[in-house]
């Protein structure tokens, strides 16, 4: 009997479904007004979650990797709804994701204060990145003047990535190579990382979204066909726009093998776009884009001031190498936030200097954005 007993409670635990892996926001909901002081609080169920972060318009406010997963966190005044996104990294290496757009207040003020990114990698003279640093350990100035951080993130702070890949005309006889390098990319992108991968001649195509499967992104790279003109700069601003809905930080990659010849935006417009969007750019050229002095200048300033980096190959056998070590730079970064003293709306540039206080007698390398236009954000901090 008990033989049996054993065998039929076996078969009942083999015969109960599976249970999704399911991520639900338990506060705030759509009828909720973020106000004040607040706890956002979320459940999985279905699967062990290693990781959950919290982010309110586009802004991480905190990570936790302790259930209940709750995140107390300031609204401020403000009359505005907000969209409040819940990722959460998984123990199997998966990632569930929910968003909830919440009510707006009744209330008749908001606040002016808005945030500005800045993601932060630092390295000592040999290159390599410098771990463990805190809140305190970072000073950031505008204009030269110091501003309190608004807020930190840690290094290996999860990033919104798009790739977007040249397949201009020029491209067909590289375009093998090309997959391969890419293949390469989105196999070692992160869990955490939120990847959308496009395609761009004339017009940028969306192929894959954050929310796709890797496996599904690499289906998309072998399908790959080459054709059309190279429109740089639209890419840019377009891609940027796209980005500005995702958490920072933002990093924009992009790989070409041309000159501009298509564009309507100019490199002034793509500057704007990415600035305005806190978009860091990470550029890979190659071909005349690679070779030409006053384009290469040009590029390189355009991705220095975002924060990011503009790397020059003339030959393909050499983009494997350096996606890899963009992918290497984004997985060790801190992310900076500070609200402006001055307010913001008269569009004019602003210059930003990062300082580590930590280690002052050693030789550091702080690697972050040269400055933004002060342009309004709409992100609210307290």
């Amino acid at each position: 009997m008990n033989r049996l007993y054993c065998c039929a409670i076996a078969y009942a635990l083999i015969a109960l479904p599976t249970q999704e892996p399911k991520l639900v926001i338990v506060n705030p909901t759509t009828a909720t007004r973020l106000i004040g002081d607040v706890v956002l609080s979320a459940e999985v169920t279905g699967a062990i979650a290693k990781e959950v972060q919290f982010i309110v318009d586009g802004t991480p406010v905190c990570r936790t990797g302790t259930a209940p997963f709750q995140c107390p966190w300031n609204g401020a005044p403000s009359a505005d709804s907000r969209t409040v996104r819940v990722v959460a990294l998984l123990a199997d290496g998966n990632r569930l994701v929910s968003t909830v757009r919440t009510a707006a207040s009744t209330a008749l003020y908001h606040s002016s204060r808005e945030v500005i990114l800045v993601p932060v990698r630092v390295t000592d003279t040999h290159g390599e990145p410098l771990s463990d640093l805190a809140r305190e350990d970072f000073e950031i100035k505008e204009d030269g003047t110091p501003q309190p951080l608004a807020l930190f993130s840690p290094e290996e702070t999860p990033c919104s990535i798009l790739i977007a890949l040249d397949v201009s005309g020029s491209m067909a006889p590289n375009m093998d190579r090309l997959k391969s390098a890419v293949h390469g990319f989105l196999s070692k992108t992160r869990p955490q990382d939120l990847v959308s991968f496009a395609t761009f001649n004339t017009d940028l195509n969306i192929l894959g979204t954050a929310d796709a499967t890797v496996a599904a992104k690499l289906t998309a790279v072998d399908k790959l066909r080459a054709g059309g003109g190279t429109a740089l700069y639209d890419t840019m601003a377009y891609a940027s726009e796209l980005l500005k809905q995702q958490p920072g930080p933002r990093a924009l990659v992009i790989f070409t093998d041309g000159e501009d010849v298509s564009s309507r935006s100019t490199v002034e417009g793509a500057r704007a776009a990415l600035q305005g969007n806190d978009v860091a750019l990470y550029l890979i050229a190659q071909g005349q884009a690679g070779s030409d002095a006053k384009l290469k200048q040009q590029l390189s300033t355009l991705a220095r001031e975002t924060g990011g980096e503009a790397f020059f190959t003339s030959k393909m056998n050499g983009v494997p190498e350096h996606f890899s070590d963009i992918l290497s730079k984004l997985s060790r970064q801190y992310l900076l936030g500070y609200a402006p003293m001055s307010p913001l709306g008269d569009g004019a540039w602003r210059k930003i200097e990062v300082a580590v206080t930590r280690n002052a007698g050693k030789h550091l390398v702080v690697h972050a954005r040269a400055g933004y236009f002060a342009t309004p954000r709409g992100i609210s901090v307290p």
